[in-house]
């Protein structure tokens, strides 16, 4: 029986150690933070305690604290649609009395709401520069700065969230001594098993993987466009012939734009099996010892998959 491959690891220790000095500034790194960045079953252990920590870390917090902003800010609009649910009107003082604990429960709300968010997003930088990962970062870009290829940097480990902005723990800056005149190249290990040719299928994938999207909705607004103008020619004009051709017209408009879409959907979706197999074939490449180059953003996404 096969053991199946385990995750993609951005870099491994057939990387690390390719170059001496890298592996030398990655023993280095350990050594300062406590942890052995070549033995890749810690790394890993390292990645899935510190990936939950991170998902877990203030979630409920989190989405207690907005509720009682957004509760805060919304509270004097329904004190004014609801007045005698505060305080009973007066004459003489019960408006400013209602105006005034109006204003003081939703700057509470508020003030109570942002000390969550605030105390949530300072829980989740601790877990984020934990030293463990910082200096894994550290070693991501000692790799980088040696010209070692690193397969991907994973979004979570430098607070990177999933539709892209800015990285809330970026690579630090890493400058390499000057290579010895006279190192001899590396020589090529032919037994280490090599990286599997980039199919002509993956690479399509990875141009038509941001394509498309649009079907659907140019579709729908299709049907509304003929819809308007079944109605506009029913109220507006003595024959219904030029609505009853507009209908017509857009509804065979919208039926060839969901039929191209659901074709090239269905293209898609078997590049995209073509490309996860690629990355499985990668994973088991790693996993034996080969030095995995960067992926592009579309390989990137289907590594949890």
């Amino acid at each position: 029986m096969t053991d199946r491959p385990r995750g993609l690891l951005p870099i491994t220790r057939s990387g690390l150690v390719s170059d001496p000095r890298l592996e030398s500034a990655v023993r280095r790194i350990g050594a300062r933070h406590g942890m052995d960045y070549l033995d890749d079953d810690a790394v890993r252990a390292l990645f899935t305690e510190y990936r939950r920590r991170l998902a877990r870390t203030g979630r409920t917090r989190g989405v207690i604290g907005i509720l009682l902003m957004l509760v805060g800010l919304l509270w004097p609009l329904f004190v004014q649609a609801h007045p005698t649910y505060l305080v009973a009107s007066d004459p003489y003082s019960g408006r400013s009395a209602r105006d005034a604990i109006s204003l003081g429960a939703a700057v509470l709300l508020v003030v109570a709401g942002a000390a969550l968010v605030v105390s949530t997003y300072r829980a989740h930088m601790r877990q984020l520069r934990h030293p463990r990962l910082a200096g894994y970062r550290l070693v991501l870009a000692a790799a980088t700065a040696h010209g070692v290829p690193v397969a991907h940097v994973p979004g979570w480990l430098i607070g990177q969230d999933r539709d892209g902005g800015r990285p809330r723990a970026p690579l630090p800056p890493y400058e390499t001594a000057p290579a010895p005149a006279a190192a001899p190249a590396a020589a090529t290990d032919e037994r280490l098993p090599q990286v599997p040719e980039k199919p002509r299928a993956v690479a399509e994938y990875e141009r038509v993987a941001d394509q498309g999207g649009w079907h659907d909705e140019t579709g729908w607004l299709l049907l509304f466009a003929g819809g308007g103008a079944m109605l506009w020619a029913a109220t507006e004009l003595d024959s219904l012939l030029p609505g009853v051709l507009g209908l017509g017209i857009c509804t065979a408009l919208a039926v060839w734009v969901w039929t191209t879409g659901a074709a090239q959907g269905r293209h898609k979706d078997a590049l995209r099996e073509q490309a996860r197999a690629y990355v499985r074939a990668l994973k088991t490449a790693q996993a034996a010892g080969s030095v995995i180059p960067e992926l592009s953003p579309q390989l990137r996404a289907l590594i949890d998959d």
